[in-house]
């Protein structure tokens, strides 16, 4: 008895084939290493001082961090923040700090501000047809006994490879949310009076 054939290829088949496909059209460097630059201080409207009004002690208190550029499920290589996801956040997080209490009056000695960071990712899951790109930062803030969470998250999609400047771009849009939740944690958490 023979058997039928069907014409469909295997998951892993047709994985290997799209993969291949990538590499051969040069859409996708197997390894490499994707370096986004991210300025902190170009989220922080304002002018701000060159005074430290408190101290900001960030902590990377993440479980995993991912950061990888994916095509089905496979591994195509890493994406890695210039500067590094700590720096990036404490420079953030200072500049606004120093920012919102330069403009209150100073009452009191300003506590030191706890700043963790319990996500900060960008992934590019993919079909067969599309990339997702990803970026999802999360961060834990506390001064004195309040505590508050700020979050930023971004995402879009592409039918071509997911450049530097694509996923770029989402990791900006990411920023941006971030740095407006960022305004009204630190608001709550640091409630000092207004200058008059």
């Amino acid at each position: 008895m023979r058997k039928a054939v069907s014409g469909r290829l295997s998951a892993g088949a047709a994985t290997a084939g799209f993969l291949s496909t990538l590499i051969l059209c040069g859409c996708a460097d197997v390894g490499e290493v994707t370096v986004l630059t991210v300025d902190a201080q170009s989220y922080v409207s304002g002018a701000t001082g060159s005074q430290q009004m408190a101290l900001v002690e960030v902590y990377d208190i993440r479980q995993t961090a991912r950061r990888e550029r994916t095509a089905l499920d496979v591994s195509m290589g890493n994406i890695r923040f210039e500067p590094p996801e700590e720096q990036i956040i404490r420079e953030l997080v200072q500049a606004k700090v120093d920012r919102l209490l330069g403009q209150r009056a100073a009452t009191e000695t300003p506590p030191n501000i706890l700043c963790g960071i319990r996500v900060f990712d960008a992934t590019t899951p993919s079909t067969m047809i599309y990339w997702n790109m990803i970026v999802e930062i999360e961060l834990v803030l506390r001064a004195g006994d309040k505590e508050r969470t700020a979050t930023g998250s971004a995402s879009g999609r592409t039918y071509v490879w997911p450049t530097t400047e694509r996923l770029a771009k989402v990791t900006d849009m990411a920023m941006t949310v971030l740095s407006d939740n960022l305004d009204v944690a630190l608001n709550e958490i640091l409630a000092v009076p207004i200058n008059e």
